[in-house]
């Protein structure tokens, strides 16, 4: 009954998805607006729907969905009622919205789950491993992390390839993604990291990892963080409340309960400090802050790129960012002008 619902479903929205696109200036009346992925974002209608909008603010894929997230090769996950599946970027219905859990696309592939086994899919929405896995995470450097619950009841994580062949046996408590040959693991309540081989790189004596980014990961260890390379040798001692990962170079790390920038030679970039923040260098040049409510942007230097007078805000992509200001979202430019009226959101 289930299936049968599904299919009448994705003839329904197919239908919809077809139908004359809504107003260019629909979007200023959104609930909310996500952060532009590959030229789109996806937005909460008015109507509490979800479709897409471009980075001229127009509506590319109707709000007709319970749920959306980013484009990531070429494909978002959306929700239907409970359920989940994937459109393309001309809003044709990929994956029809059968599973129960759905994750975001790695190297042409995407674990989803049917709510008691996780399988993994192809960009097309092809099975690629049946769902008779405890648990999946995503693909990368062709290796798959996947659960295994022995006779105790106990979870272990080990690694997959593609053919579902296990590479290396289940003995760790976690077990992310590789990235550079370098996976992050925990053991025994600690976390390290380890090879493609299984060998130990980095040893367990951490509390957190992060994944690494411009060859630094953040560490943290009795409840203060700070950096380490590659090869495990610190960079910057854990000293920080917390720190982000580095982007061009720049990582917000919090002290003494404000955040600030620094580079990874652990020298102070700008003389601002800021209540919090989100992590945006790795789009842009633009990184979002909060002064209070209100939401800014500062620059590479640390210094003030638009004075934090919105409500709500996108990271900047291509040079567009969608802003709620004074009950009205705007699609600005890097000067906070609105692109489609013309109107100073900085005046």
């Amino acid at each position: 009954m289930k299936r049968k619902f599904a299919i009448l479903l994705k003839v329904l929205l197919s239908a919809a998805l077809c139908a004359p696109a809504l107003a260019a200036e629909d979007f200023r009346s959104a609930q909310s607006i996500d952060n532009f992925y590959a030229g789109m974002a996806a937005f909460k209608a008015a109507n509490g729907l979800t479709g897409y909008i471009n980075l001229q603010g127009e509506t590319v894929i109707e709000p007709v969905w319970d749920g959306g997230d980013y484009f990531c090769e070429g494909r978002a996950r959306v929700k239907l009622g409970d359920c989940y599946g994937y459109i393309d970027e001309s809003g044709n219905v990929i994956t029809p919205a059968n599973w129960e859990r759905a994750g975001t696309y790695s190297g042409g592939y995407a674990s989803v789950s049917n709510g008691t086994h996780s399988a993994l899919i192809d960009l097309d929405g092809n099975l690629v491993l049946e769902p008779e896995w405890n648990m999946l995470g995503s693909y990368s450097e062709g290796l798959i992390s996947f659960c295994s619950t022995d006779a105790s009841g106990d979870n272990a994580y080990g690694y997959i390839n593609l053919d579902g062949e296990v590479v290396l046996a289940p003995q760790w408590e976690r077990a992310n993604a590789f990235r550079n040959g370098i996976a992050v693991v925990k053991k025994d309540g600690m976390y390290g990291c380890i090879d493609a081989a299984g060998n130990e790189v980095i040893p367990f004596i951490y509390d957190d990892i992060s994944p690494f980014n411009e060859g630094l990961a953040c560490v943290e260890q009795n409840d203060l963080s700070g950096y380490i390379d590659e090869a495990g040798n610190p960079v910057i001692p854990c000293k920080y409340d917390s720190a982000s990962t580095f982007q061009k170079d720049r990582a917000w790390v919090k002290q003494d309960g404000a955040y600030h920038l620094i580079d990874s030679r652990d020298n102070t970039v700008g003389t601002s400090t800021w209540s919090n923040v989100y992590i945006d260098f790795g789009g842009s040049d633009f990184s979002r802050v909060f002064q209070g409510d209100k939401i800014g942007y500062v620059n590479l230097d640390g210094e003030i790129a638009l004075r934090p007078v919105y409500d709500k805000a996108t990271r900047f992509c291509d040079g567009v960012a969608c802003v709620l200001w004074n009950g009205t979202w705007y699609l600005i430019d890097e000067r906070g002008v609105d692109l489609r009226n013309g109107t100073n959101t900085q005046a």
